[in-house]
């Protein structure tokens, strides 16, 4: 393990940077990625009209963050190779990612739920990423004026 749960939660309450956490920088490393990967969930999945669908947005009480801070959480607290719902689409890694069973709503275990419902909370006692309207109507502008990335239409091909 290079950090542990506590500070990770640290990391997604969102008070304080990996670096004023630990002076271990393997662990500030570690924290400094969890960071940026709840980062690019607050961004790309939500409610906003940029933004993929997710169980984890504000209307349901949770923050895009929530999903991986239930499977850090599982991963502390059990074997997380014992997880029945792996995508199992990669011929290189049969564990290439955990998801829901195809939804979160097909999670019906308590066994795993629990990881998931334990960081829910009122919004205003941790912020997701997007509270702000500025912050809303500036990543909308950004999204409906710019172009389309061709590259990611090549892919779609």
């Amino acid at each position: 393990m290079h950090s542990s749960l506590e500070n990770c939660e640290i990391i997604w309450f969102g008070d304080t940077w990996p670096h004023e956490i630990t002076d271990n920088k393997q662990e500030e490393a570690a924290l400094t990625v969890l960071s940026l990967m709840m980062f690019e969930q607050e961004l790309n999945y939500g409610n906003e009209d940029f933004q993929q669908f997710t169980h984890f947005s504000p209307v349901n009480r949770r923050r895009p963050r929530d999903m991986l801070m239930g499977f850090v959480r599982m991963s502390f607290n059990t074997n997380i190779d014992d997880y029945p719902y792996w995508d199992k689409n990669s011929k290189r890694n049969p564990r290439c990612y955990p998801d829901f069973n195809g939804s979160y709503n097909n999670l019906e275990e308590e066994e795993y739920k629990k990881y998931f419902d334990y960081y829910t909370h009122d919004i205003e006692d941790v912020l997701p990423l997007l509270c702000s309207e500025k912050s809303k109507k500036k990543l909308l502008n950004d999204a409906a004026t710019s172009p389309i990335n061709k590259n990611f239409q090549q892919k779609l091909r």
